[in-house]
């Protein structure tokens, strides 16, 4: 009865680390200016929704299976070359109260292109009377990207829009007619006039029409502050507020605004920050997360 009693209490000596709450949290220890990464957070029990803080923004998730991923990025800033960045996860786990767990990220830098194209006139100086049309859909996309819906699970795996490959990089700096501009916000790919453009993932369309310099655009809203945009399209299939599926097809690609031919332009943002799509589409590209244990 001795040995009973002192196996009984033994094991309950032991239960709460056997039965201690856990959560793994996975980003990378660093990544590149402009460049896209995950954060991934899986618990070993049900959690509330999910606050992800980052450079001073705050998205909320809903976990699935208790589990959630979002896409997060260094805007292609030269000065925060070398800075280090908090992220920060937190939510409530039931009798435990709310959890917080914060990570550290070194932001290094990375070399971009150079472009040097040569475009209509216009779209370099545009005429006075294009000057209040440009200023009001900046205001229209400005709004789009301030788009905060509740994220959950994005994928690891999006749609390659159209099948052709890359013709132009993110964030290269631009000389347009001689005259430098700011760097390229976006991957354009080798696009016909009259391609299907395909939905990279899940989401809603938050906007969409035809603009000065984008011609023909669509923007997606994927949850937690993450959304991708299709320029220079010859037709929109899609409307503000329609939910599309991944693989959807929602407009026919062209060569509509500030363009040197047909194509798409394709662009991703993470809280209003342009990040590079291709390492979406190419996974392998990448930052390699560090996957770290927390118990409590």
């Amino acid at each position: 009865m001795k040995k009973f009693v002192l196996a009984l209490l033994l094991t309950f000596a032991f239960m709460p680390a056997a039965f201690a709450a856990r959560m793994r949290l996975t980003v990378p220890e660093e990544a590149p200016i402009g460049q896209p990464f995950f954060l991934e957070l899986r618990a070993n029990e049900a959690i509330g929704d999910v606050t992800v803080t980052w450079r001073g923004q705050k998205f909320v998730l809903a976990p699935r299976r208790n589990a959630v991923r979002t896409i997060l990025g260094a805007p292609n800033d030269a000065k925060l070359a070398g800075s280090t960045l908090p992220v920060q996860v937190e939510f409530d786990c039931g009798a435990k109260g709310r959890i917080r767990a914060e990570r550290k990220i070194k932001v290094t830098g990375y070399r971009y292109p150079k472009q040097v194209l040569t475009v209509a006139p216009k779209m370099v100086t545009p005429p006075q009377s294009k000057l209040k049309r440009i200023a009001e859909e900046r205001q229209l996309v400005r709004k789009a990207l301030a788009t905060r819906s509740k994220g959950g699970v994005l994928p690891r795996r999006y749609v390659p829009p159209v099948p052709g490959i890359p013709t132009a990089y993110f964030g290269g700096f631009r000389v347009y007619n001689g005259v430098p501009r700011s760097g390229h916000g976006g991957l354009d790919l080798r696009a016909a006039v009259g391609t299907p453009v395909r939905a990279i993932a899940d989401g809603t369309v938050v906007l969409e029409g035809a603009h000065y310099f984008s011609g023909g655009a669509v923007y997606v809203d994927h949850g937690s502050g993450v959304l991708s945009a299709y320029f220079h399209l010859s037709k929109n299939l899609v409307k503000a507020g329609q939910k599309v599926k991944a693989g959807d097809a929602i407009a026919l690609s062209g060569a509509t605004g500030r363009v040197t031919g047909p194509h798409l332009h394709l662009s991703l943002f993470s809280g209003g920050a342009a990040l590079d799509p291709l390492p979406l589409l190419e996974p392998q590209r990448l930052p390699k997360g560090v996957e770290v244990l927390y118990e409590f």
